[in-house]
């Protein structure tokens, strides 16, 4: 199915990607296969949101999409001291709405499909999560909201607080956060 069939999470526009390589939806490590993570300092690998399709649905009829879940990127920390760690990183443009949650490219969207994505079973009847089945390694994931000012971190913050507030305690639990670009660039040094 072409990518731009499925539901997508991102603020980049939603394309075809016939003409490209495409990678098996929740495999990461055919994501490296196909294009190899680029090693950067203190051991941890960069993998470019264009070599992940993630899947977060399964097909109930035939003319249903799936949907995926792209994310910018990933970092991924197999020799940090606090031990192995997968960062999703979304960059927050400031072009979406934060809280309106039809708005396919607004925080409150994006924080409901992350919180499936690490939540919701594969199976109806339970098994591994969408998230266990493309990394298996167990590493715990995190997400980080990348914004490009303090303001806007500000406001984000008072979003993502307000969204806890209202789930249950499975998707509080959640590692979300709202950064700015120092902050998140401290993170993964």
């Amino acid at each position: 199915t072409p990518i731009s069939s499925a539901t997508r999470i991102g603020s980049r526009p939603s394309v075809s990607r016939r003409n490209r390589t495409s990678v098996p939806a929740g495999d990461a490590a055919k994501a490296e296969a196909t294009t190899p993570a680029s090693p950067l300092p203190n051991g941890w690998r960069w993998i470019s949101g264009e070599q992940l399709r993630l899947h977060l649905s399964r097909k109930m009829k035939p003319e249903e999409p799936i949907q995926v879940l792209l994310p910018d990127a990933v970092a991924e920390f197999p020799h940090s001291p606090k031990g192995p760690r997968r960062m999703f990183i979304e960059w927050e443009t400031g072009n979406n709405p934060l809280a309106a949650v039809e708005k396919k490219n607004s925080l409150v969207y994006k924080l409901e499909r992350y919180a499936r994505f690490f939540t919701d079973f594969v199976e109806l009847l339970g098994g591994p999560t969408w998230h266990s089945k493309a990394f298996p390694d167990k590493w715990p994931p995190r997400v980080r909201f990348v914004m490009h000012s303090e303001r806007r971190k500000k406001n984000a913050e008072q979003v993502l607080a307000k969204w806890q507030e209202a789930q249950t305690a499975k998707w509080r639990e959640l590692d979300f956060a709202v950064v700015t670009v120092p902050e998140v660039i401290r993170e993964m040094s």
